[in-house]
């Protein structure tokens, strides 16, 4: 597409660093506001408090914002798999692993402003498609191992459609949530450890 979505280099100085970060925080508070086809980098600057020359050094474009938020999001998400995988799992049970799994991701998906607009990019725009398919594709094998360790199945092929299920569904489930009434919530979150337990004990007790 001719689009070039790659950030300046990255700073290294702490100050340079703060106002990156604020770049991006602003840019998915707006994403969520006023939606993706009205946002310039003009109202970015202007929200952030820098000139649209200060914006340009850190990013050559709107679309390498998206980019970089795109992967912020998804350093967020490897750093919950992260915490799941060095989870206690040869000593835990489904349900505590169930529980502990989805909370960590209950909590990636609401700190993350913006992130409904965000996801739609990430499926409409060609580059972050490429980029959230590959990630998909690292964090299924992730869960693939981790239900190995936990003794559901042996069989790849069962281990891939498990994780693949247990990413969709909770990905799904998630998104939902961040849109429902304060009051429905909980309700939902425990609706989807129900269906992901039942999904776990059902392929273990066939293994």
């Amino acid at each position: 597409m001719g689009r070039t979505l790659a950030p300046r280099n990255l700073p290294m100085q702490r100050r340079a660093l703060q106002k990156r970060e604020m770049i991006l925080s602003v840019t998915a508070k707006l994403l969520g506001t006023v939606g993706q086809d009205d946002l310039t980098t003009i109202m970015i600057a202007n929200k952030t408090g820098i000139s649209v020359g200060t914006l340009y050094h850190y990013f050559p474009n709107k679309y390498s914002i998206l980019y970089a938020l795109a992967e912020r999001w998804l350093k967020e998400i490897d750093r919950a798999m992260d915490d799941i995988n060095n989870y206690t799992l040869d000593s835990t049970n489904l349900r505590d692993f169930t529980n502990f799994s989805i909370d960590r991701m209950f909590t990636v998906y609401t700190n993350q402003e913006g992130i409904l607009p965000l996801v739609q990019l990430m499926s409409g725009v060609p580059e972050l498609k490429s980029l959230d398919e590959e990630h998909d594709f690292k964090i299924s094998a992730i869960i693939s191992n981790i239900f190995k360790r936990l003794n559901i199945a042996s069989d790849p092929v069962v281990l891939t459609r498990l994780a693949t299920t247990w990413l969709e569904v909770t990905h799904a489930v998630l998104l939902i949530i961040i849109t429902s009434k304060p009051k429905d919530k909980s309700s939902i979150i425990s609706d989807l450890k129900h269906m992901i337990m039942s999904l776990l004990e059902k392929t273990k007790s066939n293994f």
